[in-house]
């Protein structure tokens, strides 16, 4: 029978070999790198650490954190493609938001994402210490425990929402569009009648974290996808203000949202869920969860609990409008309308990067659609060529 520590041990020493078991003590949970010199000869190990930690449920000792911190200048000269490679192993582990929390606080995580590093001066005020960065920490922390619990939180279709995330990439792709979906914030960040506002934070966020993937090189798809999850993930938001969700509010967001709307409901629920304590969430599971159970999700109206403070019932009227949507998307996809054509489409026919204006053509060939001008690939294709540059510019602005 092997022993308890053979598997951590063997994790350890395929990720890292010496260096990272040599000094790690098991018992304790905690990795101890025993001499800097092997991660100065080879950064990458640094990341590997953090990756052992998140596939392993382990920590850092004191020491090893100093160690990472100073010598996190030294990832910079690691090729993009193999940062991302390990980004992307440690984002699928089963703990990988515990693996991103002890990169922040090593500073290596926005050693890695500079663009991160302003969110912890922004929005202190609204969510603490930490400002915006502790929220998507949150986020991330939720996100996972969404993943951990998809059959409690979504009875009766847990299987099939789960197909949504049904590969470890995706399960990585989900956790770094959570992991960027509020960058903007930051640079959009205005006090408006005493109240500070991030307007326009979804479409420049898509922009900006289009840039950081691209930097990263992942493929244009998987940019163009990330991209439309951060340009909409206020829409579920915005559906909850009114405590309904009608038929033709959920095509239209279906439409609008196309093959992302399964990642963008989960990472709603992700960041909504964040305003609520761990340990209050999992007292609302129950509620939560009979939102869904048996494959339901037939209410139009959100169910309000009774006894729940103004803060708990506006969050948990957010996740039900998110199970509402997903439950249409489960239970009903003959109603969702086919997306004629897709973000590589549009790249393609009009030689845009990935960002904003993939998205805003999209939308107007979404809006065409459900007008009925458009019912076939053949003439959507032929619609996203139609739009010159100058037409192009004409039509986003007046829309």
């Amino acid at each position: 029978m092997p022993r308890p520590e053979a598997r951590p041990r063997s994790v350890l020493a395929e990720l890292g070999g010496g260096a990272l078991l040599e000094g790690t003590d098991l018992d304790a949970g905690l990795i101890k790198a025993a001499s800097a010199k092997p991660f100065e000869e080879a950064p990458l190990l640094i990341l590997r650490a953090f990756r052992a930690a998140a596939e392993l449920g382990l920590g850092l000792d004191e020491h090893t954190r100093d160690l990472f911190r100073t010598r996190r200048s030294l990832l910079a000269a690691l090729p993009a493609a193999k940062v991302r490679d390990e980004l992307l192993e440690l984002l699928a582990a089963p703990q990988s938001s515990r693996g991103l929390r002890l990169m922040d606080e090593c500073r290596v995580l926005t050693a890695l994402f500079p663009e991160l590093e302003p969110g912890r001066k922004c929005a202190v005020e609204y969510y603490g210490q930490g400002g915006v960065m502790t929220h998507t920490l949150s986020a991330l922390d939720r996100a996972a425990f969404l993943l951990e619990r998809l059959p409690q939180v979504f009875p009766g279709m847990g299987d099939r929402v789960r197909g949504i995330l049904g590969s470890r990439r995706r399960r990585a792709l989900f956790m770094l569009t959570v992991l960027l979906h509020d960058v903007a914030k930051p640079g959009t960040a205005r006090r408006v009648r005493g109240r500070l506002r991030f307007f326009g934070h979804d479409a420049k966020g898509a922009s900006e974290a289009s840039a950081v993937l691209k930097r990263l090189r992942l493929p244009k798809a998987e940019i163009a996808e990330a991209a439309a999850v951060i340009r909409h993930h206020l829409r579920p938001g915005n559906l909850a203000a009114s405590g309904r969700v009608t038929d033709r509010a959920s095509r239209r967001f279906l439409l609008d949202t196309g093959p992302a709307a399964g990642s963008l409901l989960l990472a709603a629920w992700a960041d909504h869920a964040s305003y609520l304590a761990e340990e209050k969430l999992a007292l609302h599971l129950p509620l939560i969860g009979g939102w869904t159970k048996g494959g339901g999700g037939s209410e139009t109206a959100f169910p309000a609990p009774e006894g729940a403070d103004e803060e708990t019932s506006k969050t948990l009227r957010h996740l039900w409008t998110v199970a509402a949507l997903l439950a249409r998307l489960m239970r009903r996809p003959e109603q969702i309308p086919e997306r004629l054509v897709d973000g590589g489409d549009v790249m393609k026919l009009l030689g845009l990067e990935p960002g904003p204006e993939v998205g805003k053509v999209l939308a107007q060939v979404a809006k065409a659609q459900a007008n009925g001008r458009l019912s076939n690939r053949q003439e959507a294709l032929a619609f996203v060529s139609g739009l010159s540059a100058k037409q192009r510019r004409n039509k986003l602005r007046l829309s």
